[in-house]
């Protein structure tokens, strides 16, 4: 089968790390066009295998497979098969995404998770909608690669250790930093615990703004001296940022809400367990036996317009305080998480997803479009 996957590959953001991860795992057992955009010195980033998938010929009859937001759809879609991948954050996604996605060109649209499934679910104006269109939405998660994101044969961390791994735009933001940075301060006091702070700089404040905001942080705490943080705001490639996730013994993501957060399934591809919100995509994978599930209120966006009549997880940061401290102070549960979080991940993974005998995810019938 030949297949046209078109989104982008060379950026640091969620659907970049998605598309060039599907795309891979994808040209194993089919015939991938990669139609992305090309930047300067692109062909020094990108694998063997990628490189062959962006210089194959276009091909009008084979399936595209659209991975961007879905009012971009109809700039690619083909006059044969045409399937929508939609990603988005929330109870609801956009009412202005209902007409791409009801849209007849578009056979099948492709979501990472029971998250955003029930979000499209949520937003259609009525019943009916719903009943005439959910047969046509099929939840084909993310996965991690196994090849890269293992566990480190390394000493244990001399002081205990956390991580989290996100963009970071402000006290208002999605992926919830501000939370694990104002409980990490709350809680822990120097020489007790240490906190990594891998910002990706796709979503990120300027490294001063940031600063400003962690000072906020400890002057509103009133401690004079808190537990040490470390911000690495660097492209890491794959390698480098499986051995950060191996210098944390725990992952933090206290979110407000995810799609999917592939960044905490390939922290426990590394046998980290996760503290996470008990909302979002992770929950697909993120349970109780390899997580701290902390809990929430929705409340409703009003600062972004594209989340407008939306609502996001609002977590309980006394709740996060009480599970880093149990997490810390308790290192026989921490393990056990982390064997549980390690076990996960091998069922979560690209191969897994791609191969139907394997997955009930069934991509190769989604892909034929037979049903």
């Amino acid at each position: 089968m030949k297949i046209n996957i078109i989104g982008q590959v060379f950026s640091t953001t969620g659907y970049s790390s998605h598309t060039r991860s599907l795309a891979n795992a994808l040209n194993k057992i089919h015939e991938v066009k990669l139609i992305t955009g090309l930047i300067p010195n692109w062909e020094y980033q990108c694998n063997d295998s990628e490189m062959q998938m962006i210089q194959r010929p276009d091909d009008t009859e084979a399936v595209n497979l659209i991975i961007d937001l879905p009012h971009n759809w109809p700039m690619y879609l083909n006059k044969k098969k045409n399937i929508g991948f939609c990603v988005f954050e929330g109870d609801k996604v956009p009412l202005s995404w209902i007409d791409n996605i009801k849209d007849e060109r578009v056979n099948q649209v492709w979501v990472p998770s029971q998250h955003v499934y029930e979000a499209i679910k949520n937003t259609m104006p009525n019943p009916l909608d719903w009943l005439l269109l959910r047969d046509k939405v099929k939840i084909v998660p993310h996965g991690v690669d196994k090849s890269i994101f293992n566990p480190l044969d390394k000493l244990p961390n001399p002081i205990f250790t956390f991580l989290m791994n996100k963009g970071f735009r402000g006290e208002l933001d999605r992926g919830g930093v501000q939370f694990g940075l104002k409980a990490f301060i709350e809680e822990f006091n120097k020489g007790e615990a240490k906190l990594i702070l891998k910002i990706n700089p796709a979503y990120a404040l300027p490294l001063d703004q940031l600063q400003a905001i962690i000072n906020k942080y400890i002057q509103e705490s009133g401690k004079k001296e808190i537990g040490e943080i470390n911000v690495i705001y660097d492209n890491l490639t794959p390698k480098q940022l499986n051995e950060v996730y191996n210098q944390c013994d725990i992952f933090l993501n206290p979110t407000q809400s995810e799609a999917f957060s592939l960044p905490t399934l390939e922290a426990m591809g590394c046998g980290k367990p996760s503290i996470s919100t008990n909302y979002g995509g992770h929950i697909d994978f993120a349970t109780p036996k390899n997580s701290w599930l902390i809990d929430y209120t929705l409340k409703e966006v009003k600062h972004d317009i594209l989340y407008e009549g939306i609502k996001w997880a609002q977590i309980d940061i006394k709740k996060l305080r009480s599970c880093m401290r149990e997490a810390k102070n308790e290192p026989n549960k921490c393990l056990s998480k982390g064997v549980n979080a390690l076990e996960t991940s091998i069922n979560w993974t690209w191969k897994k997803i791609h191969r139907p005998q394997e997955s009930t995810t069934k991509v190769e019938s989604y892909l034929s479009l037979n049903e």
